[in-house]
């Protein structure tokens, strides 16, 4: 996972990306080398801690029960447990069929879903929630009702969504950096982002902090070396309030043995 050099196992793709951004096409059963990587039969790692602690601080500050876009899920469900209580609808987007067909079984409770229930523990444990396993279980069951739509996005297109169209709440875990691999490309990536956030809406991101690569079952995926003040100085340009905002970094304990340094976060809001 998110090595801060380039192993030799990446150079391949490095080569097919010379533009800068990086097509998941490329990856070979993208979604199931993630999940085992990271995900299956294992804790929360210290680094998704970190994500859950910063949101568990933030998130009350949402009102009127927004609708919710995450971009860049990937096979995952974590961080939407977390959002669901504030929310009135999840929306999760994904540029990988497999990785929303990893969802859609988790929601739709069919064979082989993955489990996610440590991260609903960990949801409520922050928030000062009771979190027993039926207390676990009705935030799954909320979790599930109010995903309604799962759909194909694109961070290299202008509107992400294949049309111009805002939500009043956006989040991308882990996600900008992974497609724009260049500081230029990831400036773009994240102006696209910001198309999808609307008038006064929020955005929650995280990015890996000050890292070239990440693997997966391995393979080594290139990401841009991204740091607090960066997010700082393409925020405001993207039409964020930054006397509005918090952007901040948080280093990673015991993950050196995985690459993990580090993330920045961020919780946004937009110019109204």
């Amino acid at each position: 996972m998110k090595s801060k050099s380039i192993p030799s196992s990446g150079e391949d793709l490095i080569a097919r990306t010379a533009d800068g951004l990086f097509d998941f096409q490329h990856a070979s059963s993208f979604a199931e080398q993630y999940l085992q990587t990271f995900y299956r039969d294992r804790a929360p790692t210290n680094d998704e801690r970190v994500v859950f602690r910063f949101l568990a601080e933030h998130l009350r500050a949402l009102s009127d029960r927004p609708v919710l876009l995450e971009v860049g899920c990937g096979p995952t469900v974590h961080h939407v447990l977390q959002f669901a209580p504030y929310v009135s609808e999840l929306h999760m987007a994904d540029y990988l069929q497999e990785n929303l067909e990893e969802v859609r079984k988790w929601r739709d409770d069919l064979l082989g879903a993955g489990t996610w229930s440590q991260y609903a523990e960990l949801a409520l444990r922050l928030e000062g929630r009771p979190s027993g396993n039926e207390d676990v279980r009705r935030l799954e069951q909320m979790t599930k009702r109010k995903l309604r739509r799962l759909l194909t996005c694109d961070l290299r297109d202008q509107w992400i969504l294949g049309a111009p169209v805002a939500y009043p709440v956006v989040t991308a875990f882990y996600c900008t950096e992974e497609v724009g691999i260049t500081m230029a490309r990831w400036e773009e990536v994240m102006a696209n982002l910001a198309r999808a956030v609307a008038p006064g809406g929020q955005l929650f991101l995280s990015c890996l902090r000050d890292t070239d690569s990440y693997l997966v079952g391995g393979t080594a995926y290139p990401c841009a070396r991204i740091s607090e003040a960066d997010v700082r100085r393409v925020l405001p340009q993207l039409g964020f309030n930054m006397a509005q905002s918090v952007v901040e970094s948080a280093s990673v304990n015991d993950q050196e043995h995985e690459g993990v340094s580090g993330v920045v976060l961020t919780a946004a809001r937009k110019t109204a």
